[in-house]
Formats: structure tokens, sequence, C-alpha cells
């Protein structure tokens, strides 16, 4: 194995968009991880059976959220509702947690980077202020 701060002479294949061709073994460890950690999770606020199309915090109409996997805890490790939710699986939030699920988020934003990250955020923060005014809601999380 070579030392950490070595450099490599090329990554075999393109971890992600945008990612370096060449850098260090700590940095392709570092990439690695961070690729298979992250799934894809979405959110969608659904009442009575109906997804629900909000305004977008950044502008425009939006139905679903994502983008915010990298600051959904780890199960088991923390407490509240977000730890309740699986990057890999689905959960579902009744409307009883959306006020706790938007404290929650609100949070989130401070350490959320600028961009799709902080935009996910927003959007999934509107869908549970909407969410806690609805009885029959629910926020359905999907993951992959």
């Amino acid at each position: 194995m070579p030392r950490a701060d070595a450099p490599i002479d090329r990554l075999i294949f393109p971890l992600k968009p945008g990612a370096p061709e060449y850098g260090t073994w700590t940095q392709a460890r570092q990439l690695c991880a961070d690729y298979s950690r992250n799934g894809t999770l979405s959110s969608q606020l659904v009442v009575r059976g109906q997804a629900i199309t909000l305004a977008d915090p950044s502008g425009g109409r939006f139905t679903a959220a994502g983008d915010f996997d990298r600051l959904i805890p780890v199960s088991g490790k923390s407490s509240g509702v977000l730890a309740r939710v699986d990057q890999y699986g689905d959960a579902i939030v009744p409307a009883g947690d959306m006020a706790a699920l938007a404290s929650e988020v609100a949070l989130l934003l401070t350490q959320a980077k600028q961009g799709p990250e902080r935009r996910g955020l927003l959007r999934l923060q509107a869908l549970a202020l909407a969410g806690q005014a609805e009885p029959d809601a629910v926020l359905r999380f999907t993951g992959d």
C-alpha cells in the first residue's frame, strides 16, 4: 500500500462527476467513501393519496425534495425524526411529527452547502411546514 499522501497516476474510473483524475490515495479513499455512503433520497408530501405541489422557496414550484443525503443522521446513532429515515429504504413521517421535522431541518440548514443541498433542505422544510397543517398528511421518504 502506498503512503497516504503519495500521488496516484490515474483513477481507474470516475468516482463522481467533476472528480479529479489525479490526486493522492487519501483523496481517492475519501471520494470512494463519499460515493458509496450517499444514496439517493427524496421526499414527497402526500395528503389523502395525492402528492402536493408547493411554491419552491428558491422560485418556481415543486413536488419533491432531495439533495440533502449528506446531512441525514445515521440511523441508531442519533435521535429525532430524521434518524428514522434510511437513505436506502422507505420511511413515512406522519403529520404529528412534521413540526419536529421542520425544526430539525432548520438546524441542518446551518450545516448545508450552498446550492442543491441547501435548496433541497429548504424544500423539505416547506413540505414539513405545509404537512403539519394537514392532519391526513404524510411525508414519504424514498431511498435508493
